[in-house]
């Protein structure tokens, strides 16, 4: 398979929750689609890209809408983009499971995980992922990064633990039901490569978040204006003292003038600009992601 590392790709951080505690720095941040290798125009040459970065397995779409459909098999991960079959991974390519059969403890290298980055990039995409019955064990041996890019997308994932969920810019719907997952409908920025460090921007779009177990972690955008607002009424009455003409009633030929009522000014500290929906029946914890004027992000604060 031909190499194709994008410049700095090998410095991408692939532990995408540190990112939350770090402000922005004085590089200007760049997006995931920026750091991931670059879409196909042709379908033809799409595949999995497994020697862009160790340990990581990357496939992107095209830059129009796609269907991505991954299925996890009793032996192998097999990936579709609009139907055309792109590659897989087979069960020995996973590092090995980390139960323990003789202490009958998990002994879990999470320096050995598996990380599979799948990216729609443009378009409005559909990326599907789901195991069958008689699945082989993913937990602890293989993490999945779903991620939307540009455009209106869809991502799912059924029986599939330890997601990473990053919607993008646009209207996302994020779906699953997976253990240790993890649901961003916004854009993640990469602001210094050098030291892996990454913030979550906003997109100016309503995502709906759907995290379907309650050990998963939701985090909701807030995107303020913090500088007060002043809003008056525009409309304005005159009070006319004198009533109306009625047939048969001679003209008045003063009318004593009406008073002029102008509203009072009203004063907002603080507007809500955009948020997202987290359809939270399952009871999982929520973060609101609160940004600055500038679009910077301020600490996550966690949902009673």
């Amino acid at each position: 398979m031909p190499t194709r590392i994008r410049p700095n790709a090998c410095l991408f951080f692939l532990g995408l929750m540190s990112v939350f505690a770090v402000s922005l720095s004085a590089q200007d941040p760049v997006s995931l689609t920026d750091v991931l290798p670059p879409a196909m125009e042709d379908e033809d040459d799409i595949e999995l890209i497994d020697d862009w970065l160790e340990g990581t397995i990357v496939l992107v779409g095209t830059p129009g809408d796609d269907k991505i459909a991954i299925e996890v098999e009793d032996d192998r991960i097999r990936f579709w983009v609009n139907d055309e079959y792109v590659g897989r991974i087979r069960q020995r390519d996973l590092p090995p499971d980390p139960w323990d059969e003789n202490t009958e403890q998990m002994q879990p290298d999470l320096t050995s995980i598996l990380k599979i980055m799948v990216s729609g990039a443009g378009g409005n995409d559909w990326i599907s992922l789901r195991t069958d019955q008689s699945a082989m064990q993913l937990f602890d041996r293989a993490k999945f990064i779903l991620y939307g890019a540009n455009g209106n997308d869809i991502i799912t994932s059924e029986g599939v633990d330890q997601i990473t969920f990053v919607g993008g810019a646009g209207i996302d719907n994020l779906i699953g039901d997976g253990f240790q997952s993890i649901y961003i409908g916004s854009e993640l920025l990469i602001s210094d490569l050098e030291v892996l460090d990454g913030v979550i921007s906003p997109d100016g779009c309503v995502d709906h978040l759907f995290p379907g177990h309650f050990e998963s972690t939701a985090y909701r955008k807030h995107f303020l204006r913090f500088t007060p607002v002043v809003y008056t009424n525009p409309n304005f009455k005159v009070l006319d003292k004198n009533p109306p003409k009625l047939p048969n009633v001679p003209t008045i030929v003063s009318r004593e003038k009406g008073d002029l009522l102008t509203p009072e000014a009203m004063t907002f500290d603080s507007i809500l600009l955009e948020h997202d929906k987290v359809h939270n029946e399952i009871g999982c914890e929520v973060y609101d992601l609160n940004f600055r004027e500038d679009g910077s992000m301020l600490p996550p604060t966690f949902v009673q």
